[in-house]
């Protein structure tokens, strides 16, 4: 198995409680820059929808 070079990318945002799609939007956009620059793994934080854990 020949090794090759892999673009990743890793997305960290802060959700914004109460405003999913706003979040998701977020989130979308810098996919889509993530696409644009060559990643192949996009690496996104656990609760980047905002819905968290409950304590």
């Amino acid at each position: 198995m020949t090794a090759r070079p892999m673009t990743v990318s890793a997305i960290q945002i802060t959700s914004d409680d109460g405003a999913k799609a706003a979040t998701v939007e977020k989130m979308l956009d810098f996919l889509d820059v993530a696409g644009r620059r060559g990643s192949e793994l996009v690496v996104l934080p656990e609760v980047w929808t905002g819905l968290g854990f409950s304590t």
